[in-house]
């Protein structure tokens, strides 16, 4: 409802399901030169940095004396956000099992452990993240209609 170009809308939808395999192909060859948290550190730079665009850009983008066209770059500039957003959070999430494969690694290497623990971390994170995969949703949905009944 925010963006009111269907070819906009589209297209955000299109690229929002096709530009984070696309992301990660591109993160393959930056992991293997500089390493998991350097790829995840710059992932995580450019989405605070987005949002403090956003922010900033935000008010500015809505006052106008053309009121036209200022929706229509706000509407532009939250049709970018959006999709950067979303595919900044997909690539980040993708990695997250290289993570963990990480924390295991570590512990075996500085633990000396004969066996490594990796099953139980591996389902230690299922325990916390899948029930706030289910809920999140749900509360978000919540949330979205009793602000719009």
């Amino acid at each position: 409802y925010a963006i009111p170009s269907t070819v906009v809308k589209m297209f955000v939808l299109s690229a929002s399901a096709v530009l984070p395999h696309v992301g990660v192909i591109l993160c393959v060859s930056v992991l293997n030169a500089r390493g998991l948290s350097y790829v995840v550190s710059i992932l995580y730079s450019a989405k605070v940095g987005l949002a403090v665009v956003a922010f900033t850009l935000g008010r500015s983008l809505y006052v106008s004396t053309t009121p036209d066209s200022a929706l229509d770059e706000a509407c532009l500039f939250l049709a970018v956000y959006m999709l950067v957003a979303r595919v900044t959070n997909e690539v980040i999430c993708r990695h997250g099992n290289l993570v963990l494969g990480d924390i295991v690694d570590e512990d075996n290497y500085v633990h000396n452990r004969p066996t490594s623990f990796s099953s139980l971390v591996f389902g230690i994170n299922a325990f916390f993240t899948k029930p706030g995969q289910s809920l999140a949703p749900m509360f978000g949905w919540s949330a979205i209609r009793s602000l719009w009944p």
